[in-house]
Order: C-alpha cells, then structure tokens, then sequence
C-alpha cells in the first residue's frame, strides 16, 4: 500500500515540488551569509559616503573654499539626522575640478587621477550650478573577515530562518499535496473512465475543468468515447441488419422448400426462380461483407493494370442499358476523347460504378435520366454517374456511406436497392486506389455521384 502511494502520480509530483522547495531553502542558506554581509557592507558604505559627500558641502557652503578639510578626515563625521557615522579617510576622498586628488586616497598620490574601475562611489559637488569637487570611494577588496556587526546581524537572520524555515516547509507540503491533488485530478477522472470502458458499463464524458495539455487529453478521450458509443451502436445496429438480411430470404426459401416437402407446393419453374433469387441475394450479402472484411484488414488485392477511362464507361453503360429501357430511364455515358489510361483494378471499378448506377436506376422513375461521364485534371481522373431522381434528403446525406444505410429505411431489397452495403463497398475501393467519393443531392432534383482516382 505504501509502495503504491509512493508510486502515484499524485505522490510524485507532490514530492517533486517539495524537493523543488526544499533545493530552493539549501541554495538560500548558501548564498544567505554572503548577500546579507554584502548588502550590509554596501548599505554602510554608501550611508558613510554620502555623510561625507554632505560634510564637504555643508563645509564649502559655509566657507566657500576647501580649507581646513581635517575636520572631514577626523574619525567620525554625522550624518543628515545629525548622527555619527565612521569616516574612513583614506577610502573616500575629494577631486577637484580636473579630476585630480586634493586629499589622501589609499593607494593613490595626491595630485594622481584615480582610475574610474578603482571606484564605488562618484558623487559631483557643485555650489550655485558651479562643481568646485568631486567626492569618490574605493571599492572594497573582496574576502574582508567579518565584522562583530556583522557576526550580529548573520546571528539574528539565522535566529529568523530557524523560526520561519519549518512554517516554509510546512506551508510548502500543504501546498504540494493540494496543487499536486488538483492537477492529477482530471488524470484520476480519465482513469476511472477507462477502467468503465474496460468493465462495458455505461461511458460517461469526462469533464473538462482546465485549459492545458491534461484538457486536450480529455476533449480527445471524449472523442474516443463518442467514436466507441457510435461504434458500438452501429456494431448493434449492423447485427440486427445482418441478421434481417439473412433471415428473410432463409424464410422464403424454407418456406417454400418445407411447403414442397410436405407436398403442399408443387416444384413449378415460379417457385424455383424465386428460390434461386433469395439465394443470389444470400450470396451477394456474404460477398459484400466478405469484401468490406477485407478492406477493414487491409488485406483486399487490386489488380491494377493501366485502363482507358473511356472502355470503363462505355462497359458500364453497355452492361446496364436493358435494366434501363425496362424502367423507362434514359442512360447515356460522355466522356472526353484520347482521356489517357489510368492504373486502376477494372472489375473492383466497375463495381464501384455498378453500384452507383444501380443506385441510380432504383430511385429514378419512368422518363428519367442518368448520365455516365468521365472526365480529367492534371491530377485526376473524374468519374460522374448523375441522376434526376428523387434526390437524398439533406439531413441524410452525410450517412449514405455507412454500413446498411438506406435512405428510405426499407428493409426490402427490392425497394431499397440491396443490402445497405453497397456505398461503403465503394468507399473502401476507391479509397484503396487512393482515390476520393462524393456525393451531391438535391431532395427532388436528383443526386450526383463523383469518383475522383488518381492518375498515376
């Protein structure tokens, strides 16, 4: 159990801020001594030249010269609320107007210039717009031993880090345990999620409480869910069609054979025919869906050879004329002249199109027409079969390539047009082939299929 919580997302994160944090009061405490003696240093220095840049002003302001500067180098000087501030004479000293020393610079001869990267500290005297000095301090150099001062003061900011250290700490751990709770949370909701998945009960949509990487995981885990529920109704759905569409023609023709086994029926050429046309039906059904088993697996061969648009359309056309004239459908195929052959599996093509014109014949009545057409672009070859039948409702329209779809909801083969699984079969051979379908439709105004295939 133990190991298991060390284990979780939750323990890690809320370990990895606390060693954040706890880096963090190491690095400070290393760095405490040095900052807080030098920013002492600086505070101190800088107080002491600034009562000596106001010592020499208030001098030359009463005097109007530079002369008995002793008093400026005396130990001590007061600063501007009157108070006594150490001088040390022989850091600070005075320029006069050209820059060069009128009074003692460690390390320096008087009259010499001071070289602007020996300096701290430059402050321009002037009296009524008029410079008459300039005050400067060296800067220090570094590894100076510390100060009882500043022994003092490194004692009480340790005396402080003992007190707020452990209330850091703490306020760091409360803090990492609920920061570290609110960003798995959604992790937590998605797991449990999954694990529903996992056990088929109902799916329910994670919410999306954040606008991060975590966020978009969850919209595309929704997503998923919703392809998994739509799949799931469409497997259901697919069953019940499968099961439809094979057991209405078995009871046909059992009925009839069980008739005839009785003695109830006689074997007459009507009654055969219809047999036999239930068991083409049965036949097509299982080949459709073996086919669509084989583009799911990605494992439906193409034989492709090089092919003249035109020989598919004009075979097409040829092979559907008589349907035609008996339904009173007008059916001519167009296509361009010396239209170059294109690399595609001629029979899986003329299913393709054989399906659509069919489709076509099934919803066009009596005086209509249906025009075949076969055209190019520089990349495409386009393949039409357009109708003025009564159209695809708009609503609809969207669906007419899924599995078992049909657009008037009949389950009679004859009035449906098959089995529903025609236009996905198409689908998935024109896809195949690398190629796009479309389909535009008007309700009462007639439906336009088109085959985009590439060509080459």
């Amino acid at each position: 159990m133990l190991k298991k919580l060390f284990l979780s997302m939750q323990s890690q994160l809320a370990l990895a801020f606390m060693f954040s944090r706890v880096a963090g009061y190491v690095f400070f405490l290393l760095l405490l001594p040095g900052l807080t003696v030098k920013n002492h240093r600086d505070y101190l220095e800088e107080t002491r030249f600034n009562a000596f840049a106001q010592q020499v002003q208030d001098h030359y302001a009463r005097h109007q010269q530079l002369k008995d500067l002793q008093i400026i180098e005396s130990a001590t000087v007061l600063d501007g609320q009157g108070q006594p501030v150490v001088v040390l004479a022989s850091t600070m000293a005075l320029l006069d107007r050209r820059g060069k020393l009128i009074t003692p610079l460690k390390g320096h001869q008087m009259g010499e210039t001071p070289s602007p990267d020996d300096l701290k500290y430059v402050r321009t005297l002037s009296q009524n717009g008029q410079v008459f000095a300039t005050a400067v301090q060296l800067k220090q150099p570094p590894g100076q031993p510390h100060t009882t001062d500043e022994k003092a003061l490194l004692q009480s900011v340790y005396e402080t880090v003992k007190v707020t250290l452990p209330l850091g700490l703490l306020v760091a751990f409360v803090g990492a345990i609920v920061i570290a709770h609110f960003l798995t949370l959604p992790l937590q909701r998605l797991t449990r999620s999954a694990q529903a998945v996992m056990r088929k009960e109902k799916i329910q949509q994670v919410p999306v409480t954040l606008q991060n990487e975590v966020a978009d995981l969850t919209q595309a885990f929704n997503e998923m869910l919703k392809n998994l529920a739509q799949g799931e109704q469409q497997r259901r759905q697919m069953i019940a069609d499968i099961a439809h569409d094979l057991g209405t023609p078995l009871t046909v023709v059992s009925g009839y054979v069980q008739g005839m086994k009785q003695g109830k029926f006689q074997p007459t050429q009507e009654r055969l025919e219809i047999i036999h046309d239930e068991l083409l039906l049965l036949q097509n059904l299982v080949s459709d869906l073996r086919t669509l088993s084989l583009a799911d697996e990605g494992t439906l061969q193409l034989s492709v050879d090089e092919v003249p648009p035109a020989r598919l359309v004009s075979g097409i056309q040829q092979a559907f004329s008589l349907r035609a004239e008996k339904a009173g459908v007008q059916l001519d195929a167009q296509f361009e002249k010396d239209l170059p052959a294109v690399p595609m599996d001629l029979e899986r093509m003329r299913q393709v199109l054989g399906n659509l014109v069919s489709n076509s014949l099934n919803h066009t009545g009596k005086g209509g027409q249906i025009h075949l057409r076969a055209s190019s672009t520089p990349d495409h070859l386009i393949l039409e079969v357009q109708d003025n039948g009564k159209g695809i409702p708009e609503e609809k329209l969207p669906f007419i390539f899924d599995r078992f779809f049909r657009v008037d909801e009949s389950r009679n083969h004859e009035q449906a047009g098959g089995s529903g699984l025609g236009l996905a079969i198409a689908r998935s051979i024109v896809e195949l082939h690398g190629g796009r379908i479309f389909a535009q439709s008007a309700l009462g105004q007639g439906t336009t299929m088109q085959v985009l295939l590439p060509r080459g």
